[in-house]
């Protein structure tokens, strides 16, 4: 009984993150570029590499608006949580291709996918923190 329910908790998570991955604001000119990939892995790829810079840009100025706004407190507090998060997301997306076990290029879109994604995921929250400071 105990197994079962570890897998469904497992698979309850999955559904979210892909629920959540699904919400993910990208750019139109990234949806554009992969419309005319014709799903060529190295297009899609380079669309990637394009939206990584948009989304990363996207981050840094909503991470550095609100740092602006924050007490000398919870800026480090937000310093803290910056760092922690992007450690995470440098090693998880590095898992996913690795020049080992996972070294195919269906592999690379999905490590390229995941930087971009989690990219515009916490660009979404630190924006979301901006106006709700802005609401106060």
């Amino acid at each position: 009984m105990k197994h079962r329910f570890t897998i469904l908790a497992a698979l309850l998570v999955l559904a979210a993150s892909a629920q959540g991955a699904e919400d993910v604001p990208l750019s139109k000119a990234f949806g554009k570029c992969t419309d005319k990939s014709g799903g060529s892995d190295f297009k899609v790829i380079e669309c990637l590499g394009a939206e990584y810079t948009r989304q990363d840009k996207r981050l840094n100025d909503a991470y550095r608006k609100l740092l602006a706004r924050l007490s000398k407190q919870k800026g480090e507090e937000l310093r803290k949580v910056q760092r922690v998060w992007l450690a995470y997301v440098e090693a998880e997306c590095a898992f996913l291709y690795d020049n080992e076990a996972f070294a195919g290029t269906a592999d690379r879109v999905d490590a390229s996918s995941c930087n971009v994604t989690e990219r515009a995921r916490r660009a979404a929250d630190l924006e979301s923190f901006l106006v709700r400071l802005e609401e106060k």
